[in-house]
């Protein structure tokens, strides 16, 4: 009876899931979208800007680029809700006078999600440390987004994160230090991007049939 119960969220979570990621960005290949990286370093955080009513940490990022250290040639690209952080956080940039390199875009569609995400170099994964869920068992999909996207991916230092396939491409921060994340962000470029076969790996399709087989065996 456990063993039907196990099959049944397996296949579940196949119809749910099955190649998301795979389906979105080979629709936009299909229709040969022209997708060209931007010629200035973009950062893109894609994702609910609040969590459990919370900050995600971008003013973190925010007060980041304003350290002299910070390059001059890396702009932030902000995709996510709700409309009131969306306007809180245009505000905030404001008084921090980055306008000229922040750009939110509040809420998008799926596939201009995944366009906006192709133009740019970096995406970050970042979370509230005080939600434990987040620090210790978070799998966010959008780290795969990311790698599909060819981005080099920058997170905080958290198990979830180091935890995730292919960790050792990521750029790690320590929490809530600028420094560690300027650091981390030029660590970027050193980090190799995965192949073709790698990133099959990572779909959701093969996850799920990956869990089929070994609840078979």
């Amino acid at each position: 009876m456990q063993l039907n119960r196990q099959f049944l969220w397996a296949i579940n979570y196949t119809k749910s899931f099955l190649g998301l990621a795979t389906r979105i960005f080979s629709k936009i290949a299909a229709f040969n979208i022209p997708l060209e990286k931007s010629a200035k370093n973009i950062m893109v955080f894609v994702g609910n800007l609040l969590r459990f009513n919370k900050s995600r940490g971008v003013e973190f990022v925010l007060q980041a680029m304003k350290k002299n250290e910070f390059p001059d040639d890396v702009s932030l690209k902000l995709i996510g809700g709700p409309n009131e952080e969306v306007s809180r956080l245009k505000n905030y940039i404001s008084e921090l006078q980055l306008n000229n390199k922040v750009e939110i875009l509040g809420r998008l569609t799926r596939s201009e999600t995944i366009m906006e995400m192709r133009k740019s170099n970096f995406g970050l994964l970042l979370n509230s440390d005080e939600d434990k869920h987040s620090i210790s068992h978070t799998s966010p999909l959008k780290y795969f987004e990311y790698l599909y996207a060819d981005l080099g991916v920058i997170a905080i230092d958290f198990p979830s994160h180091r935890s995730l396939p292919y960790s050792k491409n990521i750029s790690f921060f320590t929490n809530k230090d600028p420094r560690s994340f300027i650091e981390a962000l030029k660590d970027t470029s050193n980090k190799n991007t995965l192949n073709k076969d790698a990133l099959e790996s990572l779909s959701l399709e093969n996850r799920a049939k990956k869990i089929i087989k070994f609840l078979s065996t």
